[in-house]
């Protein structure tokens, strides 16, 4: 999801991820043994998540902005991101990316190796 496209979430009105996935919210989460059901609102926070948290606020930050724990916030950053709302903040850190950086390296390490038994010995690897 691009940055573009979350402006157009926004466009839709409020909250924003409540009224693009309703279906979000319909599912209680338990939390605190006192607490009754479904008075738990994550839509405003979910809303301001996606507002701050790719315009370069930390989790901390947010957590502190909101008065939340910080796991809370953690916990909906990944949900956010799961359902495709929100992109990663860091691309390059992505579990897909590190991975991806690790083939091109070892593909280049067993090509470098290859070349060097070739050039020892032609036919090292002929059936």
């Amino acid at each position: 999801m691009t940055i573009t496209n979350i402006q157009n979430l926004f466009d839709l009105g409020r909250p924003v991820v409540k009224n693009s996935i309703p279906a979000l919210y319909k599912e209680h989460t338990f939390h605190m043994s006192r607490a009754k059901k479904y008075t738990y609102n994550y839509a405003v926070m979910d809303d301001y998540i996606i507002k701050h948290y790719l315009a370069g606020k930390t989790s901390k930050a947010i957590a502190s902005d909101l008065n939340e724990l910080q796991h809370r916030i953690q916990y909906r950053i990944v949900t956010l991101r799961d359902l495709g709302l929100m992109p990663h903040k860091h691309e390059s850190m992505t579990g897909e990316a590190i991975l991806r950086g690790k083939y091109i390296k070892s593909w280049e390490q067993t090509t470098n190796l290859y070349k060097e038994l070739m050039v020892k010995n032609p036919d090292a690897l002929a059936g």
